[in-house]
Order: C-alpha cells, then sequence, then structure tokens
C-alpha cells in the first residue's frame, strides 16, 4: 500500500496509470492491469475463486469470491494478471531488464524470515525459495481471498513456473496452496534441464486467462533500463 502512495506522491499520476506506462505496455503484458477504483470485475474468460473465510470447520458456508471488490488491498493485493503475464513479468524481472545494475544487485540480497515459507528468504520484492531437494529458486507468490499465485524459477529468469490455486490456507482443510506449488516446483525442477540464458522456458498451470487478484509485487519505482 505505501509503495502505491509514494509511487502517485512522486510522480504527481494515479498508480494504474504509472503501471501501465512503465510496465504492462512495454512489456506487453495485456492480460495484467490494476483497476481503477471498486471495479470488482474480471475480464473473461477467468477463473473462479471460493472460500470459507479461513473458518476451520468443515461445514463453513462457500463464498463465491471471484468478483472480489479489492480497493481496500489496491496497490497491495488489487491487481489482476495471468499466469503467462506473471511468468513474462518475472523473466524480465530476473533477468536483468528492468533494474540498474546497483538496484539488482539489492534486489538480490537476501535475509531470514519466520514464520513465512519453509526454506524461504527474502529480498526486494522477490524471494528465494529453497526446495526440499535443495534446488534454489527465485520469484514471488501472495494470496487474497480463494485466490493463491506463486511464481518461482532460476535466478537469470530463464526457466520459470506460474500457478493460481483456488483454495483456502487452514491446516487439515481444503488444499495446501503452498504444499501443492512446492511439489509443482521440485516436478518441473526434476524434469526441465538446465538451460543456457538465451533458451527460455516458461511454464504455467493455467491456460493464458485472467487470474483473481495476485497480491504480488511488480517493484514498479524503477525505470526500465534500456
Amino acid at each position: 500500500m505505501s509503495q502505491g502512495l509514494i509511487v502517485e506522491r512522486v510522480t504527481g499520476r494515479i498508480l494504474t496509470d504509472e503501471i501501465a506506462d512503465r510496465r504492462t505496455r512495454p512489456l506487453d503484458l495485456t492480460g495484467t492491469s490494476l483497476p481503477l477504483g471498486s471495479d470488482s470485475a474480471l475480464p473473461g474468460p477467468h477463473s473462479s475463486h471460493y472460500t470459507k473465510l479461513f473458518s476451520p470447520d468443515p461445514d463453513a458456508t462457500v463464498y463465491n469470491v471471484t468478483e472480489l471488490e479489492t480497493s481496500p488491498y489496491w496497490a497491495a493485493g488489487g491487481m489482476i494478471s495471468t499466469v503467462s503475464d506473471l511468468n513474462q513479468f518475472f523473466a524480465a524481472l530476473l533477468g536483468g531488464h528492468l533494474l540498474r545494475p546497483e538496484q539488482q544487485g539489492e534486489m538480490f540480497t537476501m535475509v531470514p524470515t519466520e514464520s513465512w515459507l519453509p526454506g524461504a528468504t527474502y529480498g526486494l520484492g522477490v524471494s528465494r525459495l529453497t526446495l526440499p531437494s535443495g534446488t534454489a529458486l527465485w520469484g514471488m507468490g501472495g494470496a487474497i481471498f480463494g485466490s493463491w499465485s506463486y511464481v518461482y524459477g532460476t535466478r537469470e529468469g530463464t526457466q520459470m513456473l506460474a500457478v493460481n490455486i483456488n483454495a483456502n490456507r487452514v491446516k487439515g482443510r481444503w488444499k495446501d496452496p503452498i504444499g501443492i506449488f512446492t511439489e509443482l516446483l521440485e516436478t518441473e525442477s526434476a524434469a526441465v534441464p538446465a538451460r543456457a540464458p538465451h533458451q527460455a522456458v516458461r511454464r504455467s498451470a493455467l491456460p493464458q486467462r485472467p487470474l483473481s487478484r495476485t497480491m504480488i509485487q511488480t517493484n514498479l519505482p524503477s525505470v526500465p533500463t534500456q
């Protein structure tokens, strides 16, 4: 939230326009946007998302929150995207195409985390996730009611996997989104051999359709490198 306010104060423009001009249009991210105001509509076709509002009760009411009004989350969780766009954005970010070298170095400076993803360390807008197999991957993930989105891959961005899962993270109830994604990452990292930097691989666990809100940082304030 605070980053969005800083961007608007510094630029004198609304965040939606800054994201479009600095990121989505230059990268041709046609399925990514930050809706204005209280617009809760998703462009179709899109995935559907349901939630028990984190209730541990197995008989709790299930709510359809596909078109959730997310203006309270705004810069922190109001963006719409697709798995294809997430792959493309993080490939550009990790590959050094969006930040200056000194900013890229700061982004990759990791610190330990507590009570977060197992085996994870956190940098500036990205994290490093060490899988049980020992493989280290870089990316980010986030969630909002009923929708969990994760995208991780090699440090150079040459192999990426983006996934969106409809789940509530309640221990012992429904699906375990982090566990599912960890298994997918293990399978992908074992199945796809190491590639040269110019041999990019982009994997998506859903068709190229709009998702629910992502809650994934966009590393917006920095000007793209030429």
